[in-house]
């Protein structure tokens, strides 16, 4: 794996993804409760750019957990592991490696 630039750390603004192509590769990185998560731009179940989806919380049996909503077909995915929330299917969010260096954000690719 090789690490790219991906920005500083004060662009990240909270709750809002900040996306950025990086070999053709679209990746957005998003800031939640201090915590960073980077994935890429896409919806596995039909392609759509799943950044331009609403981030909530939600809560499933108990559980609080960070969801993203696909803006096209109103899928749910769990924006922390990626895996899909309610619906049982294979496919799910792929997320990215980070490091933090000087202030600058580096994805893993």
């Amino acid at each position: 794996m090789e690490r790219y630039y991906f920005c500083k750390e004060h662009e990240l603004a909270e709750g809002e993804f900040f996306v950025k192509t990086i070999l053709d590769r679209k990746i957005g990185g998003i800031k939640l409760d201090d915590k960073l998560y980077f994935i890429l731009d896409y919806c596995p179940h039909a392609g759509a750019p799943i950044c331009k989806g609403k981030v909530k919380n939600i809560i499933i049996k108990d559980d609080e957990l960070v969801a993203i909503r696909c803006p096209w077909h109103n899928w749910l995915f769990n924006i922390q592991d990626g895996l899909p929330v309610i619906i049982h299917i294979k496919q799910k969010l792929l997320h990215f490696h980070y490091e933090i260096l000087s202030n600058e954000i580096y994805i893993m690719l």
